[in-house]
């Protein structure tokens, strides 16, 4: 879907929901600490046939608390962290044997085909976080050559109840922002769920992402 496409369906979104309503993949700043819940996204679609980051309309009504479950209990994020925080290799923690795994099962996996590949992407991760850790930021994505909002970013929702939840990419920025403990990340919003909007936590969310966005600006001055 284009970019000119979900400004569209954006146009009736405001009609119903006001000027601020909330755009697919919007560039909203967080805290790395906030974010703790993760979305079953495999057991989503089979309950609903789509995930939250495939669907055009951002805003969604459907009862996620089924397919919602702490962060803490995705293998993702916690070998990211491990590998963060001891200095072992990708390897040592696991990483490529898993992506092997997938590899044979699937063809490719996240972009990769091949140990050349994986070599790639782990050196590409390896230079991230070392840029996470002098810099104590995490680049968006308009600084990193991207074309639409924050697409590309770290994966979002926002639940009915106000909670932060993993919902799509972004699994390895997000465990090297938790392990460097960086004070401010942008995500990209990629659901919400109806009731944000009439609750205040969309209007909340918004006023938090202006300060953290102001914390950044200022540490980049600094």
């Amino acid at each position: 879907m284009t970019g000119f496409s979900y400004r569209l369906l954006e146009f009736t979104n405001t009609l119903r929901f006001g000027l601020r309503c909330p755009k697919k993949f919007q560039r909203i700043f967080v805290r790395p600490g906030d974010i703790q819940y993760n979305l079953l996204s495999v057991e989503f679609k089979k309950a609903y046939g789509y995930t939250l980051k495939s669907i055009r309309n951002p805003v969604d009504d459907k009862d996620w608390s089924p397919f919602v479950e702490p962060l803490d209990r995705s293998p993702r994020i916690e070998r990211v962290k491990w590998k963060v925080t001891s200095g072992l290799s990708w390897k040592d923690v696991g990483e490529y044997a898993l992506m092997m795994r997938k590899i044979e099962s699937r063809g490719r996996a996240d972009g990769c085909s091949g140990l050349e590949d994986l070599d790639h992407r782990y050196a590409v991760l390896d230079d991230l976080i070392e840029s996470c850790r002098q810099t104590g930021t995490l680049k968006d994505q308009s600084e990193l050559g991207g074309s639409f909002r924050e697409k590309g970013g770290i994966d979002v929702a926002i639940d009915d109840l106000g909670r932060l939840v993993m919902a799509g990419g972004g699994y390895h920025r997000l465990g090297i922002s938790q392990a460097l403990d960086l004070k401010v990340i942008p995500v990209a919003l990629v659901a919400i769920h109806r009731q944000c909007l009439h609750n205040g936590i969309w209007d909340r969310v918004l006023q938090e992402s202006k300060a953290n966005q102001g914390h950044i600006d200022h540490r980049i001055r600094t």
